[in-house]
């Protein structure tokens, strides 16, 4: 849903005569319902396309009672006195407007380092749109509309995910790291027969500071989770997070090791942390 209302094209869909002319659009999706638009599993892709807002009733209840009356009666009326003045403009100061947005991405920029290129953009694009709402349609002062637009971009920015905490990567780690301690009990130490699992199945053992956990357990652990194995635990790997071994050019993300009297193969984790295993 999210990446084709922000492709702005529909589904391809056939008809007798054949292919359905696609529809397409320019606009911005704003949506406001009980669930987020994003899981905590969704990709990078996804959470860079939408500002999410956590919002919260602020007004009493007869107050809020009364603006629903007001919008109910005069919903429609602001956009159009906008868009309209903003038609105004295009042939005089639409190459101000456009100025103006870039020189808040530029600050955005500075301010916020962590963040993403998209969501700068468009938080800029959305203050850009308040600061000449406030001076069009309610009056307010240049400056004054100004440092409006600043302060809420600001707001904004500051209830975003920065980099690190949308990378897949880090997220999809995360997962791997909490999966690990919380499963404590089906892994054993390599410490003789009393070390074993407490609970079946093994999904692998620990020795010489390294997690050994067998692969089939740990890819079925990530696909659960709405992570495709394939692809992370080959950044895994490229990232050093787990030990590999070198194969025609490659790395392999399995180490052969022998446990239980057999060469087995095992995807294998340094203990950078004290972990209850």
């Amino acid at each position: 849903l999210v990446y084709m209302l922000e492709g702005g094209h529909g589904k391809v869909r056939a008809s007798k005569s054949g292919i359905r002319k696609t529809a397409t659009w320019r606009t911005i999706a704003m949506a406001s319902g009980e669930e987020p638009l994003s899981r905590e599993s969704s990709i990078q892709g996804v959470k860079t396309r939408i500002i999410e807002l956590n919002t919260y009733p602020v007004l009493p209840e007869e107050a809020a009672r009364m603006v629903y009356t007001i919008d109910e009666e005069q919903h429609g009326t602001a956009g159009r006195a906008f868009v309209g003045r903003l038609l105004q403009e295009t042939g005089t100061e639409y190459a101000e407007i456009l100025t103006a947005r870039q020189a808040l991405i530029n600050r955005l920029r500075v301010e916020c380092p962590d963040h993403f290129e998209p969501h700068i953009d468009n938080v800029a694009t959305v203050a850009i749109a308040d600061m000449l709402a406030s001076m069009w349609l309610f009056g307010e002062t240049p400056e004054a509309a100004q440092q409006g637009a600043y302060d809420m971009a600001i707001a904004i920015m500051g209830g975003q995910a920065t980099k690190q905490e949308i990378s897949d990567t880090r997220h999809a780690w995360d997962f791997v790291d909490e999966w690990i301690v919380s499963n404590w009990q089906h892994f054993s130490n390599d410490n003789g027969y009393e070390s074993r699992a407490k609970l079946s199945p093994e999904y692998g053992f620990i020795r010489s500071g390294y997690v050994n956990v067998y692969p089939m357990y740990l890819r079925a652990a990530l696909d659960d989770a709405g992570f495709s194995s394939n692809k992370f635990i080959k950044e895994f790997v490229e990232s050093g997070l787990i030990c590999s071994t070198p194969e025609k050019g490659k790395r392999r993300f399995t180490k052969r090791v022998s446990y239980g009297g057999a060469k087995i193969h095992v995807i294998q984790i340094p203990q950078t942390v004290e972990q209850p295993l």
